[in-house]
């Protein structure tokens, strides 16, 4: 079962997403990071605990990610990711090291994001 949690730790905003993540939860989790504009700072978009995750999702997290690097004094997005969540990743084509220039080339994926 899909589930989102956010919490503040230290300086920075985190999101637990934790169980399995399928296009069911998109809309979801695409609404939990739009909540996050007028947000500045660190954001630790946490997926350690995601035993699944599905390529609807995925896009959400790297839409977010992009439209975010782009935004003076805007949030910054960082991920923890489970092995689960790498391999699909992997799976789907997404290449951690060409990340586009809206990024500024970092990766939501690449690193622990700590």
């Amino acid at each position: 079962m899909a589930h989102i949690e956010r919490k503040s730790v230290e300086d920075r905003l985190e999101i637990e997403i934790t169980g399995a993540w399928g296009i069911q939860d998109a809309a979801a989790l695409a609404g939990e990071l739009r909540e996050l504009a007028g947000n500045e700072g660190q954001v630790l978009i946490d997926l350690r605990q995601a035993t699944a995750i599905d390529l609807a999702c995925v896009q959400v997290l790297c839409a977010a990610h992009s439209t975010y690097a782009g935004l003076p004094g805007g949030p910054r997005l960082r991920a923890a990711v489970s092995e689960a969540v790498m391999k699909t990743i992997s799976d789907i084509g997404i290449e951690p090291a060409l990340c586009g220039a809206e990024t500024g080339g970092a990766c939501l994926f690449k690193g622990d994001g700590r």
